[in-house]
């Protein structure tokens, strides 16, 4: 279950970066074809046992309650498919910051930090070149994640509609 949160946050914050660069193309039905693939990883994930693409082998390491997964090629995909979705929405986010008055800019860079942070915890996890082998980063650098979204969010008024009724008026 907790794969379908995972699949989707990729295409649920770019479709977020397309509300922020106020890209037409958010308006547009075609933006549900980006859930097919989701779909896709998600039931590759529920058959796993079937086909061992999604992971090949889970090794429990000796002394503690991590585990080594060997990733298959379904699981490399969805990483790809994942990281093309995050550099398109920091692509729209930063495209928006050096559009959009200065007054968004804070706003804007702080949600791609947090974006940013659960992106390399999980480069540091699939990389090699983890501390703690066996340990993903990605949930704890999503805690980390969630603290600064929430304080850009009680900050910068994020879903104020002040701003965006000032925006449609004088566009």
């Amino acid at each position: 279950v907790s794969y379908l949160g995972v699949t989707c946050a990729p295409v649920l914050f770019l479709l977020y970066a397309l509300v922020v660069d106020r890209n037409a193309w958010v308006r547009s039905r075609w933006k549900y074809l980006l859930f097919i693939a989701p779909v896709l990883f998600v039931l590759a994930v529920w058959t796993n046992d079937l086909h061992r693409e999604f992971w090949t082998s889970v090794i429990m390491i000796k002394g503690s309650y991590l585990a080594m997964f060997r990733h298959g090629n379904i699981f490399w995909i969805f990483t790809a498919y994942s990281y093309a979705m995050l550099a398109c929405g920091f692509f729209f986010i930063l495209r928006a910051s050096l559009e959009q008055p200065v007054f968004y800019r804070p706003r804007n860079i702080l949600m791609l930090v947090g974006a940013f942070l659960p992106a390399m915890g999980n480069i540091i996890y699939l990389s090699g070149v983890n501390p703690i082998p066996g340990l993903d980063w990605t949930p704890l650098c999503f805690s980390i994640s969630g603290l600064i979204l929430l304080q850009t969010i009680r900050s910068h008024a994020l879903f104020d509609v002040a701003p965006l009724a000032r925006a449609q008026i004088l566009d």
